[in-house]
């Protein structure tokens, strides 16, 4: 009898280990017992530092800064950042621009404060200080994380990825998804095109398609004419591929060969950003295909990406930069 009892709370035990390992990303993989803090600034054109920090229990983000012997100045009792070494929280000026410290999660912008986020190992955590309108372009979601939007998501919540493609692109959807198991991501499933699926996610989603399809589906062209509120550096019309600068003005539009990448939340801290990936034409959208599958390491510190002559160019653009 006592030796049966014993053998359940054995099993019962077990199992709340494996729970409670669930909820606090202790059973994510013993080699990834660390924690990935990029601070840049100018949309990630300019490093700051980068580093990998050693997981501990019930580490902030806010602790983060201050292992990596940042010199931060904190305002709203602690919790938020208003500087990090000198570059400060700045109130809008004549030209109506504020600069503030904006932080993403695996590529997804947090919903609380630095104090009241616990990081898990294995997330990528990005601080990026640059200038901003209200009427502008507010990223929820940016693709400078890859893979971990798809691996760890948001709040230690690990929900499947999907890869959404009209039948002819299921080819580039299964090349897509081994290279996201390769990458450690645990679950990707394909499937065509379903509108809802694209509406309300259930997990972090890649959409795929030329922009000669895409824009046959409502939701889609809609969110493409709103890239404002999207968050979008990059939209089409009928002149082609518009890149924008971080004011939201056209400085280059490229009409055949060029790809996009780009990815919107339904909000702060939504675990289940949208991504597309498109282009022009057929040959524009593979190349972005492409730097998904070969080129990802050129992704990290990018809000958005456009494929221009095969090359990776980040998203806003200014005047005059290489490769545009």
């Amino acid at each position: 009898m006592y030796r049966k009892m014993g053998c359940i709370f054995l099993i019962f035990a077990i199992f709340l280990l494996v729970s409670c390992g669930a909820d606090t990303g202790l059973n994510r993989e013993n080699s990834e017992q660390k924690i990935k803090l990029l601070v840049t600034s100018d949309f990630g054109r300019k490093e700051i530092l980068a580093l990998e920090l050693d997981y501990e229990p019930n580490i902030t983000v806010m602790d983060l800064l201050l292992k990596a012997q940042l010199e931060v100045k904190a305002g709203y009792s602690g919790s938020f950042v208003d500087g990090i070494n000198g570059l400060v929280t700045k109130g809008a000026g004549p030209t109506g621009e504020r600069h503030d410290w904006f932080y993403f999660v695996n590529g997804i912008f947090a919903d609380v404060g630095a104090m009241d986020y616990f990081p898990q190992p294995g997330d990528f955590i990005w601080w990026d200080y640059h200038p901003w309108k209200a009427t502008g372009a507010s990223p929820t979601a940016v693709i400078g994380s890859f893979p971990q939007t798809f691996r760890y998501g948001y709040l230690g919540k690990e929900n499947p990825a999907y890869i959404i493609a009209f039948e002819q692109d299921l080819p580039l959807a299964q090349t897509l998804k081994a290279t996201l198991e390769e990458l450690g991501v645990r679950q990707v499933e394909i499937s065509d095109f379903q509108e809802e699926k694209i509406k309300n996610p259930q997990g972090p989603t890649i959409l795929l398609g030329p922009w000669d399809l895409l824009k046959e589906k409502d939701y889609i062209r809609k969110l493409n004419e709103n890239y404002k509120r999207a968050g979008f550096y990059g939209y089409f019309d009928e002149e082609g591929l518009n890149l924008l600068s971080h004011d939201l003005r056209v400085i280059k539009t490229v009409s055949e060969k060029a790809g996009l990448i780009i990815s919107t939340g339904q909000g702060s801290g939504d675990p289940n950003p949208l991504w597309i990936v498109t282009g022009t034409d057929r040959e524009g959208f593979a190349q972005a295909v492409e730097v998904l599958v070969k080129e990802h390491e050129n992704l990290q510190g990018l809000f958005n990406g456009a494929v221009i002559n095969g090359k990776i160019v980040s998203l806003p653009i200014e005047k005059n930069e290489d490769g545009v």
